[in-house]
């Protein structure tokens, strides 16, 4: 890959069974003016995430867990996960052209959920429970946000070179263990699925992120880049989306009656690869 972390690399992370790493010096047990990050990490089920923390100071309490508060009170809190890469475009292997191996990929950039402490809500304890629990949060869309005072918004790019962008969807829906599942000795990926109800779809936008790929236009990939921009903008019938440290799952398709640019499209992904 040319982008992001290779899933061989990725498995050789010497992670621990289950860790906070505290970034920019943060020494443990000790009163922060601020917080700026953690990485969430766990062997046991591959849980890989990258937390930014916004307006979040370390208070350690003892024999209970330490906890995140809000260093302005009156200022918005909001924490940032970031994920892996969760697509990998692959060049594609045309009938009539004699495909040189190995097959060439770029792999997308890394998706990005950022919620925001409500309201009323001074702070979480820093413990793996209380940082996956994602219902108490409020998950921000492109949209959601005023540019001056937080400038990202939730980033899902997938497939490579698209992102979705699902107002409709609120935190509570991202449903996921917090603990490692274990079923006849043999441990889950650990995934966290976009709860949707059965039969029904959930509208999404396609936006063209505007950061330079020209790696990614240089493939021969099952989306060409003329194809990428004609989705730019438009309403899409999400059926399936689950992250995880591997890479997506994902069902997406859209119809659009009469249009003789781009009248249908579906893409289907699992562990991150086109299928």
């Amino acid at each position: 890959m040319t982008n992001g972390v290779s899933r061989r690399a990725f498995v050789r992370l010497p992670v621990a069974i289950a860790t906070l790493v505290g970034l920019s010096g943060c020494a443990p047990r000790r009163e922060q003016e601020l917080l700026t990050g953690l990485e969430l990490v766990r062997a046991a089920d591959q849980l890989a995430l990258s937390l930014s923390l916004d307006n979040l100071r370390l208070r350690p309490r003892r024999n209970q867990p330490d906890r995140l508060v809000r260093n302005n009170p009156s200022a918005p809190a909001t924490i940032t996960f970031t994920l892996p890469p969760q697509h990998v475009a692959e060049a594609v292997f045309r009938a009539s052209i004699l495909q040189a191996l190995p097959v060439t990929s770029t792999a997308a950039s890394r998706t990005r959920l950022l919620f925001r402490l409500p309201e009323g809500m001074d702070g979480l304890d820093l413990s793996v429970d209380a940082l996956l629990d994602w219902s108490q949060l409020e998950l921000l869309w492109s949209g959601d946000t005023d540019d001056q005072v937080l400038p990202l918004s939730t980033a899902i790019e997938v497939p490579t070179g698209l992102r979705l962008n699902v107002p409709s969807v609120s935190a509570s829906q991202w449903q996921h263990a917090r603990q490692p599942v274990v079923w006849r000795g043999r441990t889950e990926l650990w995934h966290s699925r976009l709860a949707l109800s059965p039969g029904s779809d959930v509208s999404a936008t396609v936006v063209v992120p505007l950061t330079d790929r020209t790696e990614l236009d240089a493939l021969d990939t099952a989306l060409t880049r003329d194809e990428r921009r004609a989705l730019d903008g438009r309403t899409v019938q999400l059926r399936e989306l689950m992250v995880t440290s591997s890479g997506a799952w994902l069902d997406v398709r859209g119809h659009w009656e009469g249009d003789t640019a781009l009248a249908r499209w579906q893409h289907r992904s699992a562990g991150g690869r086109d299928h």
